[in-house]
């Protein structure tokens, strides 16, 4: 379930029906890139890949409404405020070193339904910007307890079908003393038309 209508269906039932609701996220941002090896580039490549990390920060700003007890409406903005700072070099010198640079500002409208122990949920995700191709993503998730879900997922670009992506993943929450929750979401994402690129996606959120 991708962003605009995950959490915890424990969490959502506590929003009166009718009710709109708004949520500040903020997260901090780490990649490092480029050390699969150079064996896949030809000869006249060869020391051109580009190696190194990325950190920063960034803030989403989402609304929720819920008009009946078993459905929720959405619209979130990812990245809304955010600032990175890459670190970058190759053996060629030709990689561009040191700089900032922000992402693209996404918004994502979508809907979610649940049934019994099931959520389904729908969302398409646009760029404010020409460049990105609009997605729409597909979810379901399994409540085996209040502590434990499990997820699956799969996405793909909107118009040509191209990048389609498949997820499986699962999340458990710690129930703290004073109504505080810790939810821990663990997920295997692949890439089914580009091998080789598969990732493995943790978070730690705290809730109150």
């Amino acid at each position: 379930i991708d962003g605009s209508v995950a959490g915890d269906p424990l969490l959502q039932g506590r929003i009166p029906e009718g009710l709109i609701s708004a949520g500040l996220t903020g997260k901090i941002l780490y990649s490092s890139f480029g050390n699969n090896g150079e064996i896949l580039f030809p000869d006249y490549l060869q020391g051109h890949q580009v190696s190194g990390s990325a950190t920063g920060i960034s803030f989403d700003l989402g609304f929720k409404v819920k008009p009946s007890e078993n459905d929720i409406f959405s619209v979130t903005f990812k990245n809304l405020i955010n600032s990175v700072r890459w670190d970058s070099e190759n053996l060629a010198g030709t990689a561009a070193g040191k700089y900032s640079e922000n992402l693209p500002v996404t918004w994502y409208v979508g809907y979610a339904r649940y049934l019994n122990r099931f959520i389904l949920a729908v969302d398409i995700d646009k760029s404010l910007y020409y460049d990105p191709e609009d997605n729409i993503h597909l979810g379901l998730e399994y409540l085996l307890s209040r502590e434990f879900r499990l997820r699956a997922g799969y996405a793909q670009e909107l118009v040509t079908a191209d990048s389609q992506r498949l997820s499986l993943g699962a999340g458990f929450n710690l129930h703290l003393p004073g109504a505080n929750l810790v939810s821990i979401d663990l997920a295997y994402l692949m890439h089914l038309d580009w091998e080789g690129n598969d990732s493995l996606l943790f978070s730690l959120s705290f809730l109150r």
